[in-house]
């Protein structure tokens, strides 16, 4: 899997929230816009689990194979995600982020429990993360 090779064993998860006006940024490689709500690194080094396709509608999720729980260090809605190597330096997978709603149609990729953070220090627990496939026929 060419984006848990990319971002290594035990990589480095940051979510933000974002002021009125603001968006997430357009590439993995820009600088992140907004503020940062939490991070915490995976506990596993093999985190990301097997694919479940579904070829209908291009959307692969993925198992993460444990609970990913990030440390918010300020309060504020979780609007995006980003998936760093393990030193926080190479931005290698971001997408929008909500909190995890189970059997919603919600357009975000990455689904937390927790995403409206009221205090520092409150845990924020990775629900699923899901990719988009180019590569799957309908």
């Amino acid at each position: 899997m060419a984006v848990e090779s990319g971002a290594g064993g035990t990589p480095l998860m940051r979510v933000y929230g974002l002021a009125e006006g603001e968006n997430m940024p357009a590439l993995v490689g820009d600088a992140p816009t907004g503020y940062l709500i939490a991070e915490g690194q995976s506990p596993d080094v093999d985190w990301l689990g097997e694919w479940s396709p579904n070829p209908e509608t291009g959307v692969i999720r993925n198992n993460i194979r444990e609970n990913w729980i990030l440390t918010s260090v300020a309060v504020g809605l979780v609007r995006y995600a980003r998936i760093y190597d393990a030193t926080g330096t190479v931005c290698h997978v971001q997408g929008d982020a909500a909190e995890y709603v189970p059997d919603t149609e919600n357009p975000a990729c990455f689904w937390f429990f927790g995403a409206d953070v009221a205090a520092i220090g409150d845990p924020i627990t990775l629900g699923q993360f899901c990719l988009i496939s180019g590569n799957v026929n309908p």
